[in-house]
């Protein structure tokens, strides 16, 4: 049946029958006037992705992610958002192992936790891209964490609000970066990492971090960048900002 005020509210409400608890249910804001979920599913679209091609996704919203499975591609959101999708309990978007030099481009990604370590982004691979992204409100944004070698770029994006592990706090992070050979970052904004995370945690042999605003702001958060195997790190022309709630330490160095 249809709630009183359906024209104004957009609420469904449902009985099975009297011995059971109702329920309501409401159209995204996401989807009002938009594309309707049930025709997009980004896992699909992608599934005959071919080597040395650019897929562009449609417009609006999809509420699943997708594993890449093929290397070498550019995934273009094309200004589509990802909403609370999480795949294989990993992330909104699983790069797998033998996908090697994938860019992810133009998606804005929100709403990927369980209360552990969901990404917006979960990267296997050794090399990969990510530029001109939104992710806000995700346990972590970039995961990389078991990775060796090759170089993650990240740059011209926006990123807030990583919420954090709610079972291990302290675990989970803003980035959470693997052992890479070179991580670039470039052109960032990175804010609020919850639940004693840090903001930027690598263990990448050398880093490039320029022209970027690193902030805590009044998130509980622990460093703002944790450089955990040591290395060889740049940071220049960068804004850090370390909140009154985070470690003593504002960069921590081979811990």
């Amino acid at each position: 049946m249809r709630a009183r005020g359906w024209d104004e509210l957009d609420v469904l409400i449902g009985l099975d029958n009297h011995f059971q608890e109702a329920w309501a249910w409401r159209i995204p804001a996401a989807l009002q006037g938009g594309t309707d979920p049930a025709l997009q599913s980004l896992a699909r679209e992608i599934a005959g992705l071919k080597p040395e091609t650019t897929f562009v996704a449609k417009s609006g919203a999809y509420f699943e992610g997708a594993r890449i499975n093929v290397g070498n591609v550019t995934i273009d959101g094309h200004r589509s958002k990802i909403v609370e999708a999480v795949t294989s309990g990993r992330g909104a978007l699983v790069i797998a192992p033998n996908a090697d030099n994938v860019t992810i481009s133009g998606f804005e990604i929100y709403g990927s936790t369980i209360g552990e370590n969901a990404a917006a982004v979960w990267i296997d691979a050794p090399n990969a891209v990510i530029r001109n992204v939104y992710f806000h409100d995700n346990d972590t944004h970039v995961m990389s964490s078991g990775v060796k070698g090759g170089t993650l770029v990240i740059e011209d994006s926006k990123f807030a609000d990583a919420m954090g592990s709610t079972t291990e706090p302290g675990q989970t992070h803003g980035f959470y970066l693997g052992y890479h050979d070179q991580v670039i970052a470039r052109r960032f904004d990175l804010r609020r990492s919850g639940r004693d995370g840090h903001n930027f945690k690598t263990r990448a042999h050398s880093s490039l971090i320029e022209d970027c605003t690193i902030a805590q702001e009044g998130a509980h958060s622990s460093r703002s960048f944790d450089f955990a195997m040591g290395g060889m790190h740049t940071i220049r022309r960068c804004v850090i900002q370390h909140g009154p709630a985070g470690n003593r330490d504002v960069i921590g160095f081979g811990h």
